[in-house]
């Protein structure tokens, strides 16, 4: 059955870390607009920063970027990236408690907000943030509202239900089509200044499509027997058949990006 863990902590796995790098790329307005925050004397924080997706594009036109992730595989996989990470110090532990600098001109969280204690995590980065520096939310690098989507949460909501013990409580509240999400982060020590919502147009082959699955914290593979992974695959695989042309797929993924300012 399904481990006890803790938020997040199945991104040290390494049948995750494997397949992260087939979750979309970030469009390249989200990085004009986060230019827009920074210059070449900026220090900036990556929040979960994984293996480096926000990082090293960041990197290219900053001081420093200091990433931080608990998991030191996913840290492993950003030092491999065949890029110069002279720019980026990269930290493994705990961002509630890790060591940081002060001053941070950009504070940014790319899909991990929501794995954090925000009360101790914003009381922690406050005196931290710069005069004039802002932090970042993100949220989307799935698929949003596919063709399939109905009912590709069926059989998502169906290994749920496999596998675990007790039923997510995930499972009764997702809907689709998915509404147009406008907010990440709501907490009463973020002050929230304007929010984009960029859509890209992505190719990915069914095969990986369907692996990015197991890159997510839900559906890790050390939480599941081979035979269930088996039956997910081969659900998944019939159904996006009837939408894949040469065994490729493209669809929309909109992101949501917050952007705001830490105060009392």
């Amino acid at each position: 059955m399904t481990p006890v863990l803790q938020k997040g902590d199945r991104f040290k796995y390494q049948s995750v870390v494997e397949r992260y790098h087939l979750r979309a790329e970030y469009p390249d307005a989200l990085f004009e607009h986060l230019h827009s925050f920074t210059d070449a004397q900026s220090l900036v924080l990556d929040i979960g920063c994984g293996p480096g997706k926000l990082s090293y594009p960041v990197a290219r036109t900053v001081r420093r970027v200091d990433a931080v992730d608990l998991s030191e595989p996913m840290i492993q996989a950003a030092r491999r990236v065949p890029e110069s990470d002279e720019h980026i110090r990269w930290i493994t532990g705990d961002i509630h408690t890790a060591e940081l600098d002060s001053n941070y001109d950009l504070m940014m969280a790319g899909s991990s907000i929501h794995w954090m204690d925000l009360d101790k995590l914003f009381e922690y980065l406050l005196p931290l943030q710069s005069k004039q520096g802002k932090i970042v939310f993100l949220d989307g690098d799935a698929a949003f509202n596919p063709a399939w989507g109905a009912e590709e949460l069926e059989i998502l909501k169906l290994l749920q239900l496999e596998i675990n013990e007790t039923r997510p409580p995930w499972v009764d509240s997702v809907v689709y089509p998915q509404p147009e999400r406008q907010v990440v982060v709501t907490h009463p020590l973020f002050k929230p200044e304007g929010t984009i919502t960029p859509m890209h147009t992505v190719a990915q082959s069914v095969d990986d499509y369907i692996e990015v699955y197991f890159s997510r914290q839900s559906c890790a593979l050390d939480c599941m027997s081979t035979d269930a992974a088996d039956r997910f695959r081969a659900r998944m695989k019939e159904l996006l058949g009837n939408y894949a042309t040469d065994e490729m797929l493209t669809f929309e993924v909109r992101l949501c990006c917050q952007w705001g300012r830490l105060s009392r």
